[in-house]
């Protein structure tokens, strides 16, 4: 889950709360910056240094990939938009998929885009994480050099 950004320090108005989202933020920025030989230089440079904090997203896939069982593949693509630019999210050879939609109201969806976290699992291993305002979370798992993003608009 979350481990930066979370949901309760989000909706947490105090000072303490004010004063724990910086310190937050700064040690998330500490450790991504580890990553950075993990992934693109273009994906890191949108995930981390520009992010879809109030983006909308559009449309989440799981796809299914292969010819035979035993070398399916899944990806999951992503569009995000905030009216002025439409973003695609590709991650392959997806590990993990984990949504959890607990939405505070039932007409709001997953309502806008929060906050994410690219972190390491393993060596080998990374975790991409989505925060939404409604508190609904998305969490992947994939191999390093397997996320992609691309301006569609």
């Amino acid at each position: 889950m979350v481990k930066y950004y979370t949901f309760e320090l989000w909706g947490d108005q105090s000072p303490e709360a004010e004063k724990q989202w910086l310190r937050n933020d700064k040690a998330y920025y500490e450790r991504v910056k580890f990553l950075k030989k993990r992934i693109s230089d273009e994906a890191y440079k949108i995930l981390v240094e520009k992010g879809f904090h109030d983006y909308t997203l559009n449309e989440f896939k799981v796809i299914q990939e292969g010819y035979d069982f035993r070398k399916w593949k899944i990806k999951v693509e992503m569009v995000v938009t905030n009216e002025i630019e439409t973003w695609k999210i590709k991650v392959e050879n997806v590990k993990k998929i984990f949504i959890n939609h607990n939405g505070t109201s039932d007409d709001t969806g997953f309502d806008d885009w929060g906050y994410e976290e690219l972190l390491d699992v393993d060596e080998s291993t990374l975790s991409f994480e989505i925060l939404f305002a409604s508190g609904s979370t998305i969490l992947l798992h994939f191999p390093n050099n397997n996320i992609f993003v691309k301006q569609i608009k």
